[in-house]
């Protein structure tokens, strides 16, 4: 996933994060009345007995918090930081801010995301995010929620004089670099929890010697205590989710209705680096399939397309693995089986024209490669695992191409622009060439359709991508 459209002015957090939390939330435990050995530790520290004076505001430390680590199956965890029963928390305590001393060799602070650090050859994927989140005023050890599922092993230690949990967490199923280490730590004379979530990129060593270094100061800014997410917020298990049994879908006559072909010139809502709507119009021109990145500029091409081409020069095979789910509590995710799929650099040019009567400048774009099949009902967006004949999948994970996706490359003219997916200028009547490519699955050339519908619905058959209307750029 790329940040070089509107992300660049409103961050999104990385997307192996958002792919953990909506696989969690999908794989919700059922109410579990397993019985476990309950972990209470109360911890009163002599050096939080002082005052911290913040500006005009007098903060009381807290003398003394609870700390329970409560197993839940065998891969649940259960986790609060609590103060003692009786203090009141501030009405306001200072924001957080952070400071690496120690970061792994190649790892850098991510330009888009606060409190984010990643290898410089991946800013998107793995490394280190650090956020925290406010500690109850009081809580019972008989109502502590499920924070973490997951877990294959946990340890209680102690950073910097803190209290701190250090945990592995299973990652079957999750593509690219995964976030398989946590780490919390309890500072209590700030009444929160910093969080430490660690990618598959950086070893355990590396991520305690990142926690040993870590600098928590106070910034100029007091947040209201009543406001923020509390540690027993983190994680509230819902029950009756399941996987979906089906994928969306449009009538046939509706999908008919709104498809281009090749050649053929559509109208798109674009809109300016500065948010001005303009009239413009778009044209795949020709649609070109290939092995290798022969046909690409050096500088469009990011380090997950590298990773994609073998020593050869040609795209490498994607290792496809269909995915049972577990429950995270007594069960993890399982592989049922794997496969091996060819992959292909679909290569788009495409024209675009500006229908206005003035010049347009830092024009947008952005374009989608769905997978889309034709079914009894109509067309659906295709879904590997929902189509597989084993009924035990639920899922697949791909160490290539996934199922349809947005662009990875795209180039603009030599005459300049910002760097990212826009236009620098387009005149009055002008056409101006543009390409646009994505690593697909071989097998999926003959389902391939391509939406230039600007917030990304093209992958999923919305009505918005459907007034647009969709390329079909099927290879028979």
């Amino acid at each position: 996933m790329k940040l070089e459209n509107l992300k660049d002015q409103f961050p999104k957090t990385p997307q192996n994060i958002q792919e953990m939390i909506q696989r969690e939330v999908q794989m919700q435990m059922k109410p579990n009345k397993k019985k476990n050995t309950l972990v209470w530790k109360k911890s009163v520290a002599a050096a939080l007995v002082a005052t911290l004076a913040l500006g005009s505001t007098v903060f009381a430390a807290v003398q003394a918090y609870q700390w329970y680590v409560e197993k839940q199956g065998t891969y649940g965890l259960k986790t609060s930081f609590s103060s003692e029963q009786g203090a009141q928390p501030p009405k306001q305590v200072p924001q957080l801010n952070f400071q690496l001393n120690y970061l792994p060799q190649g790892m850098v602070k991510n330009p888009h995301e606060d409190s984010k650090y990643s290898n410089e050859e991946h800013l998107y994927q793995g490394g280190v995010s650090v956020w925290t989140m406010a500690m109850d005023k009081t809580f019972s050890p008989t109502s502590i929620p499920l924070t973490d599922k997951y877990i294959t092993n946990y340890e209680q230690l102690t950073i910097q004089d803190h209290e701190a949990v250090y945990a592995d967490v299973d990652t079957t199923g999750q593509s690219g670099i995964p976030f398989d280490k946590r780490i919390y730590i309890a500072y209590p004379e700030y009444w929160q929890v910093v969080e430490i979530y660690v990618g598959s990129d950086v070893s355990k060593e590396e991520a305690m010697k990142i926690a040993e270094n870590l600098v928590v100061q106070t910034g100029e800014e007091m947040l209201e205590f009543s406001s923020l997410q509390k540690w027993s917020e983190k994680e509230s298990p819902q029950q009756g989710i399941e996987w979906p049994d089906s994928t969306p879908t449009v009538s046939k006559e509706t999908m008919l209705q709104t498809l281009h072909t090749v050649g053929e010139s559509f109208s798109i809502p674009s809109v300016t680096f500065d948010g001005e709507e303009i009239n413009v119009s778009a044209k795949v021109a020709n649609v070109q399939v290939m092995d290798d990145f022969s046909l690409l500029k050096e500088d469009g091409i990011d380090q997950s397309m590298k990773e994609q081409i073998g020593a050869d020069g040609k795209l490498i095979q994607n290792k496809i693995d269909y995915i049972k789910p577990g429950d995270g509590i007594d069960s993890l995710n399982e592989v049922v089986y794997s496969e091996n799929i060819d992959q292909k650099l679909v290569y788009l040019t495409v024209e675009m024209t500006n229908n206005e009567q003035k010049e347009v400048q830092n024009v947008h774009f952005l374009g989608d490669f769905a997978s889309i099949v034709e079914t009894a009902e109509g067309f659906a967006v295709y879904n590997r695992a929902l189509m597989d004949n084993n009924a035990e999948t639920m899922y697949v994970s791909p160490t290539g191409a996934r199922t349809g996706g947005e662009m990875d490359y795209f180039d603009v003219p030599e005459r300049g622009g910002n760097g990212k997916n826009y236009i620098s200028s387009i005149a009055p009547g002008e056409t101006v060439t543009i390409h646009i490519a994505r690593i697909v699955n071989a097998d999926e050339l003959d389902k391939l359709y391509f939406s230039m519908e600007p917030s990304g619905s093209g992958l999923m058959l919305g009505e918005s991508a459907l007034s647009i209307g969709y390329v079909d750029i099927r290879q028979k």
